[in-house]
């Protein structure tokens, strides 16, 4: 997505926000294509920086499960249901 210039469709493909214990840091998660993208953001003065952009394991979902806010019920039962599978 970067490399092609399509960072826009993960943007509009964001459904939910995952806590981060640090000030101006946000990670959200999209999901694309059947997988969930886990990236970063951070608020730097008058400018919004992208950091860690990367697909995510189910471990690595579990993990922020407990503080995942989904933007909606339907994207919040589609992600237990994944989590779920095998």
């Amino acid at each position: 997505f970067i490399l092609e210039h399509n960072f826009q469709i993960i943007i509009e493909n964001t459904i939910a926000q995952c806590d981060y214990h640090q000030e101006g840091i946000y990670n959200l998660l999209s999901f694309i294509d059947g997988r969930y993208i886990l990236y970063s953001v951070s608020v730097n003065n008058f400018y919004l920086e992208s950091g860690t952009l990367f697909y995510t394991s189910k471990r690595q979902l579990k993990k922020c499960s407990n503080s995942i806010k989904f933007f909606s019920k339907k994207y919040e039962e589609d992600f237990l249901k994944y989590i779920e599978e095998n």
